[in-house]
């Protein structure tokens, strides 16, 4: 941290106060306790203070309802202190004052209250993330479940077999659908067991293989599965 606080007064307001105002305003409202800056935090808040500022730039181009001029404003309090390594820039007029305010410590800190309320109440990104992909991966679980369910009805109904095509990454692999046959448990990549090998016939129908046997088919590798009523 030390050697970031020698960068100078001008990378500290654009690189430093934005982040740390952030990270400090989020532990608050969680209710943790402020960690001390070692280098890996000090990194983060780095990081932090770049997205804020670009969080700050789309703000100020949202306010502006499309008119170029807030955020020229802003890339201009952003870059004045940088280039010209002095602050003094900052408050040659009261607009730039104005600017330098609302972009380095109050946006900071209204981010750090949000964050941290929605953190205090249960919620964080990747949380709202997991559920929903989980969610999306039970759907598709029930969809293959219901899929393969019916289509043995169909199959015992008219007295045909159900064989299933599936692509994988290396291939098209066939196999008869059973009753030995099966599709693992929800919760991730499902393997297929099927209990007796099939293959393209030289007229391309689909007929039993000159040597069965069953097939296990690792879940990652499957891409599509295919149903054919033979």
């Amino acid at each position: 941290m030390e050697q970031i606080f020698k960068l100078g007064i001008p990378y500290l307001l654009v690189l430093v106060i934005p982040g740390y105002i952030y990270t400090a305003t989020r532990q608050f409202m969680i209710g943790s306790v402020i960690k001390p800056v070692d280098t890996g935090e000090a990194i983060r808040i780095v990081i932090r203070s770049a997205i804020i500022n670009a969080m700050t730039a789309l703000f100020l181009i949202l306010m502006g309802h499309g008119n170029h001029e807030a955020s020229a404003a802003f890339f201009q309090t952003v870059g004045q202190p940088l280039s010209s390594g002095n602050t003094a820039v900052l408050i040659g007029s009261e607009h730039q004052a104005w600017h330098a305010f609302l972009a380095f410590m109050i946006l900071p800190g209204v981010y750090g209250v949000i964050i941290g309320t929605v953190r205090r109440a249960g919620y964080s990104v990747e949380e709202v993330l997991r559920r929903r992909f989980k969610n999306l991966a039970q759907t598709s679980d029930q969809a293959i479940d219901q899929a393969i369910f019916v289509s043995l009805n169909i199959c015992k109904k008219d007295g045909k077999e159900l064989i299933l095509g599936v692509k994988t990454k290396d291939g098209m692999v066939y196999g008869r659908f059973g009753a030995q046959s099966m599709l693992s448990k929800s919760g991730g990549y499902r393997d297929l067991y099927l209990e007796e090998a099939w293959e393209e016939g030289s007229d391309g129908d689909l007929v039993k293989a000159s040597n069965p046997s069953s097939i296990l088919i690792k879940g990652s590798v499957i891409e599509a599965l295919i149903f054919f009523y033979v």
